[in-house]
């Protein structure tokens, strides 16, 4: 089940700073790059209490778009003098500050650095200078510029009080052969900030055989020019109470071997279930459509997410690794739109094209239900479906999304699914699966 620890992230509070890219805010609310002091602090006179400096907390190396905080200078021995810090370029204040130099406390102790971000082309020598009193100290920082830059794919886009579930495929471009040390995520509940998030585990075989905190290298495209392009897929637990409504991004963090560090975040709605509530489609957990028709038992659950069809082969999909369910809006029968039990369905093309098994939404009759804990729903291997071997149009990343519909359990309330069922025509669906489709070798292949 869904118990793992409340790693969360604030709700969206606001837009981004001045010149700063939607990415950048989006890793700013996420993570702090986590201490590695690189510091070169100037020595202290044996004969005197000289003042001194030196910086804490900072990376060897961030992937342009990153944000680094926690950073840090200790200063001793330099009374009421003021402790200034100098970014170079390549850097600039993710609050907005414009100049490169500014007064982050004055006399001893330690003096907490603004949170700053990459900002255009590295200079040669990047870094953060700090000074005080006379003494001074450097840390470098190096950029990386055009690898290690995650992106989403795709990934749940909503959840609630239930099956808690954490999904999320990525791509990243690296130097060939380089792969994550470690991999980490988020998640919204009640924790305070700074502690890190849950770690993913690296699987080598077909990731849709777990249940738990695990991520796999799908696929490996060669760019060339000594790069690769890493397809990733992750899955994990989460844990939601059923909180107001409200917009949250979720971060995923992946460290590499040399240090470096990037994060991305996606969007997620936290959706509340009672007098105000929408249906939301859910993601199976664990073992519970064990006992729907069609099940493969080889399989967990979670199927749905991380399927992978070589470029070299003819391979099928099979429908029943795909599964339909929503839960109810939680809303009263007096209120009207309680019940849940239709939901559309579409496969969706990285590029917004629609499979030919899905030219538009198709309908899934489910049981209504509330259950907090159980999976109802539809597999998709019915011929009526999807059928137990379809394929897909084009190589790529395939999104299945899902849109819930709400209905009156009680006749002649004459209340419509305005404003509380999910509409294809308009409302982005919630993705409950996805699939890597013959994806090349080598980049034209």
């Amino acid at each position: 089940m869904n118990n793992q620890s409340d790693e969360n992230t604030r709700p969206d509070t606001g837009g981004p700073a001045p010149g700063m890219s939607r990415r950048s805010v989006a890793a700013t609310a996420a993570w702090s790059v986590p201490a590695v002091a690189l510091s070169v602090a100037s020595p202290a006179h044996a004969t005197s209490p000289s003042p001194s400096i030196e910086i804490t907390g900072t990376p060897r190396s961030v992937a342009s778009g990153s944000i680094v905080m926690g950073a840090t200078v200790v200063a001793a021995g330099n009374e009421r003098a003021e402790v200034r810090v100098v970014l170079s370029a390549g850097f600039a204040w993710v609050d907005g500050v414009t100049t490169t130099l500014r007064v982050i406390g004055i006399g001893p102790g330690v003096h907490e650095v603004p949170a700053f971000t990459t900002s255009g082309a590295p200079s040669a020598a990047s870094g953060i200078f700090a000074e005080s009193a006379g003494a001074n100290a450097w840390s470098p920082i190096g950029i990386v510029v055009g690898v290690y830059e995650l992106s989403v794919l795709g990934a749940m886009g909503i959840i609630c009080r239930g099956p808690d579930e954490f999904r999320a495929d990525l791509s990243v471009t690296v130097p060939r052969g380089v792969r994550p040390a470690t991999m980490e995520y988020r998640f919204y509940p009640t924790v305070v900030d700074g502690k890190i998030g849950t770690r993913l585990t690296l699987v080598e075989d077909d990731i849709r055989a777990y249940t738990t905190q695990r991520y796999a290298v799908v696929h490996v495209e060669d760019l060339g020019n000594g790069e690769e392009r890493l397809f990733l897929s992750c899955r994990g637990d989460a844990h939601t109470e059923n909180v107001a409504t409200a917009g949250y991004r979720w971060p995923i963090r992946a460290t590499w071997p040399d240090g470096t560090e990037s994060v991305v975040e996606f969007p997620i709605l936290h959706q509340h279930r009672g007098s105000d509530g929408r249906p939301v489609a859910i993601n199976a957990w664990d073992y519970t459509t064990s006992g729907l028709p069609g099940y493969d038992s080889t399989l967990c659950s979670q199927a749905a997410w991380g399927n992978v069809v070589r470029a070299d082969t003819l391979a099928t999909l099979d429908g029943n690794w795909f599964h339909v369910d929503a839960l109810d809006s939680g809303r009263r029968a007096t209120d009207g739109n309680d019940e849940t039990t239709l939901v559309y369905y579409q496969f969706v093309h990285e590029d917004g094209t629609p499979a030919s098994v899905t030219p538009k939404p198709k309908a899934a009759v489910i049981p209504s239900h509330s259950g907090e804990i159980s999976v109802r729903g539809v597999l998709l291997g019915a011929p009526e479906h999807l059928g137990r071997a379809f394929t897909l149009d084009k190589p790529g990343y395939w999104r299945l999304l899902g849109w819930p519909q709400s209905n009156n359990s009680r006749a002649g309330l004459g209340i419509t699914p305005d404003g509380v069922a999910w509409n294809p025509a308009r409302d982005p669906g919630h993705q409950i699966g996805s699939v890597f489709w013959k994806l090349p070798r080598a980049a034209g292949s």
